[in-house]
């Protein structure tokens, strides 16, 4: 039986990003060429798997450092740090 894992296997495996590592811009790199950018923030807050990949050997998980940040707290669902993308505000 050959066993296969996939980004999202690897990344719950491992811990998942540092406190510094971005969240919403993970990339894939296979022979040396990004064939998968995905944003883990859409896995995080529905659990729908549709951008995971299986890996493949030598496949690199390139995760870049996180950038601009907001803190939400009061009365709303989700009090959290949230991670902005450039075009956010």
């Amino acid at each position: 039986m050959k066993f296969s894992t996939t980004l999202f296997n690897s990344l719950y495996y491992f811990g998942g990003p540092t406190f510094n590592g971005s969240l919403r811009s993970i990339s894939l790199i296979r022979s040396g060429k990004e064939i998968k950018k995905i944003d883990f923030y859409d896995y995080l807050l529905t659990g729908k798997q549709s951008n995971d990949i299986r890996l493949q050997r030598d496949d690199v998980i390139f995760i870049n450092p996180r950038l601009n940040t907001v803190e939400i707290t009061g009365e709303i669902r989700r009090q959290a740090i949230y991670e902005l993308k450039n075009n956010e505000t």
